[in-house]
């Protein structure tokens, strides 16, 4: 029940926060509950008035303003539906508006600024926060049956996810989840995910008259579905707040004021959902949509809103609290929300904006909410306010129109279509053309009507599994030049920002332990390209010309395939020639200025047409080419598609904003930086790579450096997100295996070396990744794996026998789990002038022409900053690696003579060093790194 109407002496807002903060969320000195019901092992049971009235205590506020009445026209709280009256705050936050005031303006600004802002504020004001250790769920199969819905045999699983309760033993929480897929489909499916009854009972939107259910007209595209019972997550009162994962995590005490409500608690329990999607082969986790009706509708568009990984969202009459804008005084009201009744959907934080601030004093709005699904489709469903069965106007239907058409300049920045118009459209008519849509249909509190309008408005994102041409699986192949393997952010490094990749990862299978096989020569992306392509190490190929190796596209052009390259190839244009049969924009040559590639294309003749400069950044080049070709390849023939990039080798010149973002924020220092190598290891003195920064090095040129690298792998990541979402578009993707990988690493300040030519290993280890079809999500393997074992891989998935002659091993049986291990240990040689070996734990490096060695214990250093080669009890491990190094020599054919003892290099200083650029820098790093005293790092 409501308190009374406040005094009309209002407090201010800042007053009201800086009592809460000094009062509450500090010292929490304000009143609580009684004594006798602090401190208690057990969880305390309390109605919803007594919790309701704990946070009023534990806030400080002693008077909430009454709700809106929906129901009595006679009462004086009766809701207002006049609109003269309806906006008394019209001005809406601004979500493109940095709080420092600054404007955003590209897509990087939002993603890793002003999100973060916004997120921040509905966390701790409006839904509250998940805890950091919420519990793991484990999932189990209650059933499996076997049935139809309709005309379409099916396969419904029961399932429970029940939730680590070693915390508090005497909260259980038991997620009912169940899941329907066609039966016998030609691969994994999209499924609708729906906030409803899993275990009987009717779904909360499917409703809607006579005709098909909901659930049969998704069956009937081709797509599965599953049903979220939310209140097995959390229950919808105040009083079970002390149960359920909020009370669980609490070990069933009260909330604080900034703890997550039940709306954000149902969304966390679609998110455990799609968490065990993701490991179920009916399913493509990659398009599974969130749909709820009413309540449900609020929890499905917050779900929506925070995890990215939902494909799409169907909003069914979410009102106050989703996506009805706050600031309206039109039908619910957020006093509504902050009393006894449904206080418990928010964070207590929000109980403030009941009294003494209001809906005016909110950091956010619900078009900030919906601006947090884009760019992904988001479809706003609501039934009429008037008319013969209309859903009335409770819900504000006008509210939400306008939180929609708001949220349409960050659609609108990440490149997506918005409403299209600002003029709330009349009933039944659909707004479907971009990526944000809004319909009213004409029945009552249902989306039951809606769902053939959602349905076609989805087909356009959503595509169903399809057989494919001979049952050949597409293959896309992605390969960065010069990226080491720690720069990737779903690998471990918090500092870079590459979203598409992490999805990737998330997606499919890395291996982490994945290596080039060394190389012939100072540009190691020669070899390593060589190898890649022939499936032998560089002892037994030309990797000049690859003259008489059978190459992977060549050998899947011969068996149906469709191939097509674009990007660098590095390996002369006779090579290309036999591999390909299409190509546009393709680089011959190892480098160019990025915004000035020499490119060429092959003709309808067969020929290539005469070099031309590209008319935009590389990395944009070469995807363009490959979206133009999904875009207009044959879909009755399987593809090969590769995209050889050549970022984020140098010259390291991002465009202008991804160098500038992470010039303000600069990346740390490796862990093993130095400011020079001590000693000669054979490419001091003559290599171009250790020529781009003076010696020694610096902190400041080096963090500048690792900024514009970052910044072209961002970029790079960017584009590799465009060719992605190409794939999904023409529906290739529920048939293609994506592989993204890079040629070599690059040292970047490690050991004070700046170029890729050496053993270590942050110059040897590249990152790979596979995903697709049949291939595990979100796993990895730190098994010890080479870039030419991705020849007979792909052979392998292809169902093609490779050539008897490779030195790679299929990869499949570590994801299929039928192996640890393809080998035991690497071999990584280096020209004339390194070799280095190594298993799990030990590593050894020779450098045979100053007769020195390094022995690094990489389970201890796995950055190589200790060596341990003088130290006596060693002499075992030192003995034992030279064996397996010899061993590797003799299987590759390497006659290389190594030393067996390890004498005292000359010390090596080049400080002072002259250095000339070379023709390709442009004239901004010219002047930055070429100078007789280098600019500040953050300086362009």
């Amino acid at each position: 029940m409501h308190a009374a109407v406040m005094p009309s002496a209002r407090w201010s807002a800042a007053a009201v926060i800086a009592a809460a903060s000094a009062a509450v969320l500090a010292g929490e000195a304000a009143p609580v509950a009684p004594p006798s019901a602090r401190d208690q092992a057990s969880p305390i049971e309390w109605t919803a008035k007594d919790d309701h009235q704990h946070m009023l205590d534990r806030l400080g506020i002693t008077t909430l303003r009454r709700g809106a009445d929906g129901m009595n026209p006679r009462s004086p709280y009766y809701q207002n539906t006049d609109e003269s009256k309806a906006d008394p705050w019209p001005d809406l936050p601004d979500p493109l508006t940095l709080k420092n005031g600054r404007k955003v303006t590209t897509a990087e600004e939002w993603w890793s600024a002003r999100r973060p802002e916004i997120v921040e504020d509905f966390d701790r004001e409006v839904y509250g926060r998940v805890p950091e250790d919420a519990p793991k769920v484990n999932w189990e199969v209650a059933s499996a049956t076997e049935g139809r819905e309709g005309d379409v045999p099916v396969i419904t699983k029961r399932l429970i996810g029940r939730a680590d309760n070693s915390s508090c033993r005497e909260i259980e929480v038991a997620i009912q989840l169940s899941l329907t897929t066609p039966a016998g489909a030609a691969g994994p499916v999209p499924v609708m995910m729906e906030f409803g009854f899993s275990f009987g009972g009717f779904g909360g939107g499917g409703f809607g008259g006579g005709g098909p259910s909901w659930q049969q007209q998704v069956l009937a595209k081709g797509w599965g579905y599953a049903i979220l019972s939310p209140t097995s997550v959390q229950a919808d009162s105040g009083s079970g707040l002390r149960k359920g994962i909020i009370g669980l995590c609490n070990k069933g005490q009260p909330r604080k004021p900034d703890d997550w409500g039940a709306l954000r608690a149902w969304a966390w329990g679609a998110s455990r959902a799609l968490d065990y999607l993701e490991t179920d082969e009916a399913v493509d986790a990659t398009q599974v949509g969130i749909e709820g009706l009413s309540r449900y509708g609020k929890a499905a568009l917050v779900a929506m809103a925070y995890d990215r990984r939902f494909a799409i969202g169907f909003i069914g009459s979410s009102g106050a609290g989703g996506a009805k804008l706050h600031r309206r005084n039109f039908g619910e009201l957020v006093e509504n929300l902050t009393g006894s009744g449904e206080y418990h959907w928010m964070a207590g934080n929000f109980l403030k904006y009941g009294g003494p601030l209001n809906a005016g004093d909110l950091p956010v709005d619900a078009h900030e909410l919906i601006a947090l699904c884009a760019p992904r489709p988001t479809f706003i469903s609501y039934g009429a306010s008037t008319g013969r069965g209309a859903e009335g106007t409770w819900v504000d239907q006008k509210g939400s129109f306008m939180a929609a058409a708001a949220a349409g300049c960050v659609f609108r920045l990440l490149g997506k279509k918005d409403l299209g118009t600002s003029e709330f459209p009349p009933v039944e008519t659909a707004l479907v053309d971009g990526e944000l849509a809004f319909r009213q249909h004409g029945g009552g509190h249902t989306n039951g009507p809606n769902w053939p309008a959602f349905l076609e408005f989805a087909e356009r994102y959503i595509k169903s599994p399809r057989p494919h041409a001979a049952g050949k699986l597409n293959i896309l192949f992605l390969f960065a030049d010069d990226q080491r393997a720690d720069t990737i952010a779903a690998h471990g490094n918090p500092h870079i920002r590459t979203p598409n990749l992490d999805t990737l990862a998330g997606r499919g299978f890395s291996f982490r332990g994945n290596y080039v096989c060394g190389g012939n020569s100072g540009a190691v992306c020669v070899p390593s390209r060589a190898m890649l392509m022939s499936g032998k190490t560089w002892f037994r190929v030309n990797t000049a010309s690859l003259e008489g190796a059978k190459l992977l596209p060549e050998l899947l052009g011969e068996h149906g395939y469709a191939t097509f390259g674009t990007g660098k190839w590095h390996n002369g244009q006779k090579s290309w020639l036999r591999a390909f049969r299409q190509g546009r924009n393709i680089f011959f040559g190892g480098m160019s200025d990025h915004t000035r590639v020499p490119v060429r294309d092959l003709g309808p003749d067969g020929a290539l047409t005469a070099e031309r400069t590209g008319e935009k950044i590389s990395s944009e080049l070469f995807a363009d080419a490959a979206i133009e070709f999904l875009e207009r390849r044959d879909a009755a023939r399987p593809f090969f598609a590769y995209v050889a990039f050549t970022a984020p080798h140098d010259p390291r010149m991002p465009p202008v904003p991804y160098r500038e973002a992470y010039y303000r924020d600069l990346p740390p220092l490796p862990a093993n930086f130095r400011p020079q190598l001590p000693f000669d290891n054979g490419m001091m003195r003559g290599g171009r790579d250790e020529n781009l920064a003076p010696w020694p090095r610096t902190e400041a040129v080096i963090r500048a450096q690792l900024a514009e690298y970052y910044g072209l792998i961002t970029h790079l990541d960017e584009q590799v997100g465009r060719i992605l979402a190409a794939l999904e578009r023409t529906g290739a993707a529920d048939s293609t295996v994506v592989v993204y990988a890079a040629d070599n690493g690059l040292a970047l300040g490690s050991h004070g070396l700046l170029g890729k030519q050496s053993v270590y290993e942050h110059s040897m280890r590249v990152p790979m990744i596979f995903a697709g079809p049949g291939i595990p999500r979100g796993k990895s393997t730190e098994a010890f794996t080479y870039l030419l074992d991705v020849f007979p891989t792909l052979c392998d998935i292809a169902g093609i026998a490779p050539p008897p002659d490779l030195d790679g091993e299929s990869l499949r049986p570590l994801w299929e789990g039928t192996k640890e291990r393809v080998r035991d240990s690497v071999f990584l040689p280096f020209i004339q002038i390194q070799r280095a070996v190594r298993d799990e734990r030990w590593k050894l490096v020779c450098y045979p022409k100053i007769g020195y060695l390094e022995l690094f214990d990489l389970g201890a250093d796995p950055h190589e900053t200790t060596n341990l080669i003088d130290r006596p009890e060693n002499a075992g491990h030192v003995r034992r690696l030279f064996d397996l190094m010899r061993r590797w020599q003799a299987e590759v054919g390497d006659t290389l003579a190594l030393p067996t003892e390890s004498t005292t290099p000359e010390k090596v200083d080049l400080t002072g060093r002259k250095r000339e650029p070379d023709q390709w820098q442009p004239e901004w790093i010219r002047k930055k790194y070429f100078e007789a005293a280098p600019p500040d790092a953050g300086k362009q």
